[in-house]
């Protein structure tokens, strides 16, 4: 929580890359991996073509252009 911002009260997204989401699918619970994120109000989004063949209810499919301009108008970016 503290990477995210989440913790000191910052407004925070985590952009969930494809090869991510995959692995989340494969977890018998995907949603419950991200639960602790979404209990600090952090917003997880994912390409919707990614998330068409790998869901995860909880996760917010944004398209291409959507997760560009998501990424452009970061003040920080952290790549884990």
């Amino acid at each position: 929580m503290i990477l995210t911002g989440a913790a000191f009260g910052l407004q925070s997204t985590v952009w969930i890359t494809d090869g991510v989401l995959r692995a989340l699918n494969r977890l018998a619970a995907p949603r419950e991996q991200l639960e602790q994120l979404q209990a600090f109000a952090v917003r997880c989004v994912a390409s919707a073509e990614a998330l068409a063949d790998y869901p995860v209810d909880s996760i917010e499919p944004l398209s291409t252009d959507d997760l560009r301009h998501l990424h452009a108008n970061s003040e920080q970016t952290l790549v884990f």
